[in-house]
């Protein structure tokens, strides 16, 4: 068996001595090489040290994390001597070298003189060996900070060899700077990793990453600054955020950070408009913290910016849409409390009518009390135009639609326009061709023109201006109009929008919000329910009002409304039948109903004095139980739909049950209650609106009996 330190004696006198020159030097060279460094001069050390020992074979294994498998990681042979390092990739320790395995976990160095001299419990290790053609092996744990990571192996294919232990204890101090060296590449060239990731998350990331020095000034942009304000990174270079912003904006920002700045505090979402190389504004978030140098001394700042404009102007509508709930909500509890106002009113006002009606009815025409009377009545009839106007700002107008044109409706009040504003003011018509036909309640149209247009001199004042209307027809589907919005439309079907433009003053925003408050004026007092009634007659109408306005431009109202599906072209300024006659003296009895007693007694004396007989109730419950008792005593039934308990409607139904198709006439304070209802069944039906007057009543119910005996 040979010496494995035989050396050319020419060479190295000393073999041993040579030995510890090399290993030394090998391991000053794994202290100072470089991550890139490290394979390299590992393969170089195998190569050196297999040479100068004259082993057939020197290489290293490492260790998994876990240090359950292990890698054949680097290889030197002998010319001749057979490569098995392609093999010997991830294996498990524990299967493949069981014996062996427990003896590295010692982590002591192996020498194996003999492989045939292996116990019985290696024969795995034996029959893996011998595959090799190994005859003698050595392996030397390396470890770095005090952790197994692997060994270095020299084996000995032909021949046997013993390792001298001097010779064992160099390769240790070799392995040993080995495994520092592998240590320090592993950190390395995960800092390099890092580094690559990083880089490659700035370079591809949309928010915008910077640097800004002491004086402000950018020191970096990655390329996300050209997504979001069109400039390339070099351009921004040496400039300060505040050149990018608008003069408005960067005087702001500047104050607060300098703030900021003078404290060395953090940048915490702050947000600044900024304009792009194109001119557009975009909003920016920007979070950024202090840097400082190893010395402790301030450098700058680092941060990111990222692009909120869409953010912004979603939460710019949301709050548009709470603020426009909020409207709603406040009208609709307005409306309440008009519409219930007005309809008391009403019933007050119908014994007021009433009353006057009958006094006058006793009463020469010529006399005093009969002048006073009739301002009585001429008071009691504006109070109820009044409470008209009331109820349609509630919406509870009732319309009685028909098919009609707009531009006809609007062509129909032009000259009465014209006559009532100043003729200092312009009024200009436009309407497109071919309008489709609406279904609406013409009279309730010409108010709200004429309210519109009213509002709109008014906002001219004593200036010279003028007053723009325009008709066009929307498509199904078309987009919202301009400004606040009031109302809701369904975007499903066809539209015809009426548009009111006027010169005027213009209002600011927190007018605009206010302006169809009942009596709100920008005047020096509210005179009236003018555009509240414009948004009353919209809903009854199911359209939708839009007002865009400012302060020295002038205001815009637009009004869109449903086309009416199936529509008829019909004549809509054709003037109403007038009112039938007084009925003549009739047989039979009228059941009356109504929990006011006012207009029980009213009433009564009013169809009393039309020749019928009367039965009066105070409430739904008592006047069907009087008309069970006798129901084919009754002509016909007089019902107030507003009572508590058993409501007009619900005592009707129960009246035609017990007697189907007996003549009924609604009365109510409302104008909208809808007397054609399923539950009241088949048969004559009428409505009579409070307040009434002695003519109008025995008009209705004249008109309900004529049906009756025409068979109507």
């Amino acid at each position: 068996m040979g010496s494995p330190l035989e050396v050319d004696p020419s060479a190295c006198p000393a073999g041993a001595s040579c030995f510890h020159e090399l290993v030394a030097r090998l391991s000053a060279q794994f202290c100072s090489m470089t991550a890139l460094e490290t394979d390299a001069g590992v393969q170089d050390a195998l190569a050196q040290v297999g040479e100068f020992t004259g082993a057939d074979r020197a290489y290293l294994f490492l260790y998994s994390p876990d240090r359950r498998r292990m890698s054949n990681s680097h290889e030197w042979c002998a010319p001749g001597i057979a490569s098995h390092i392609d093999r010997l990739q991830d294996i498990d320790r524990r299967q493949v070298f069981p014996w062996l395995n427990v003896l590295l976990d010692r982590g002591e160095p192996i020498h194996i003189p003999r492989v045939a001299d292996l116990p019985p419990g290696a024969e795995a290790e034996r029959r893996e060996f011998q595959a090799e053609s190994i005859q003698s092996l050595l392996l030397v744990p390396i470890r770095d900070r005090e952790i197994d990571v692997g060994f270095l192996g020299f084996d000995s294919v032909r021949q046997e060899r013993q390792w001298p232990a001097d010779a064992v204890a160099l390769l240790q101090v070799l392995g040993n700077g080995l495994a520092g060296s592998l240590g320090r590449s592993r950190v390395e060239r995960a800092l390099v990793d890092s580094e690559d990731r990083f880089r490659t998350l700035v370079e591809s990331t949309s928010d915008w990453i910077w640097e800004v020095d002491e004086n402000l000034c950018f020191s970096y942009a990655n390329p996300a600054v050209t997504l979001l304000l069109g400039y390339r990174p070099e351009q921004v270079l040496g400039r300060t955020p505040l050149d990018f912003m608008p003069p408005e904006e960067a005087v702001q920002v500047r104050e607060a950070l300098a703030l900021l700045w003078r404290d060395r505090r953090p940048i915490v979402r702050l947000e600044n408009w900024n304009l792009t190389a194109d001119g557009h504004r975009v909003l920016l978030e920007t979070s950024g913290v202090p840097v400082f140098d190893r010395d402790g001394r301030f450098r700058g700042y680092q941060g990111i910016d990222r692009d909120v404009t869409g953010r912004h102007q979603a939460e710019m509508d949301q709050k548009r849409l709470e603020t426009s709930l909020q409207h709603a909500q406040k009208l609709q509890s307005l409306g309440v409390l008009v519409g219930g106002i007005a309809h008391d009113f009403n019933n007050l006002l119908t014994g007021i009518l009433g009353s006057a009606s009958l006094a006058l009815l006793d009463m020469p025409g010529d006399s005093g009390a009969g002048r006073h009377l009739h301002r009585i009545q001429a008071a009691a009839r504006q109070a109820s135009d009044l409470t008209n106007q009331m109820l349609a700002y509630a919406g509870k107008g009732r319309t009685q639609t028909e098919p009609a044109h707009l531009d006809a409706i609007v062509a129909s009040v032009t000259h009465l326009l014209q006559a009532t504003i100043p003729k200092r003011i312009r009024l200009d018509v436009e309407a497109q061709p071919g309008l489709p036909p609406l279904e609406v309640d013409v009279s309730q149209i010409r108010q709200l023109l004429m309210n519109l247009v009213l509002n709109a001199a008014e906002a001219i004042g004593d200036r010279e201006g003028h007053i723009r209307i325009v008709l066009s027809a929307l498509a199904a589907g078309a987009p919202p109009p301009r400004g606040e919005v009031f109302g809701l439309l369904r975007d499903d079907r066809p539209q015809v929008a009426l548009t009111v433009e006027d010169s005027g003053c213009g209002m600011p925003p927190e007018l605009v919000t206010r302006v169809f408050d009942p009596f709100f004026s920008t005047k020096f007092q509210g005179r009236g329910l003018g555009l509240a009634v414009v948004l009353g007659v919209a809903k009854a109408h199911d359209a939708l009002v839009a007002v865009l306005s400012q302060v020295g431009q002038g205001t815009v109202f637009e009004v869109r409304f449903p086309v009416a599906p199936g529509a008829v072209d019909r004549a809509d300024t054709r003037a109403r039948p007038p009112e039938p006659a007084l009925p003549p003296q009739a047989w039979g009895a009228i059941l009356l109903v109504d929990d006011e007693p006012f207009i029980r007694d009213v009433a009564r004396l009013i169809l009393e004095r039309g020749g019928w007989k009367v039965v009066v109730a105070a409430d739904g419950a008592a006047g069907l139980e009087l008309f069970a008792r006798a129901p084919d005593t009754f002509r016909l039934v007089i019902m107030d739909l507003m009572m508590p308990g058993m409501d007009g409607r619900e005592a009707a139904s129960r009246i035609r049950g017990v007697r189907p198709g007996v003549p009924l006439i609604l009365s109510s304070g409302y104008q909208d209650d809808t007397v054609h209802h399923p539950d009241l069944g088949s048969g004559p039906l009428a409505f009579v609106q409070k307040p009434y007057t002695v003519e109008r009543l025995l008009a209705v119910v004249a008109d309900l009996v004529s049906q009756v005996v025409s068979g109507g």
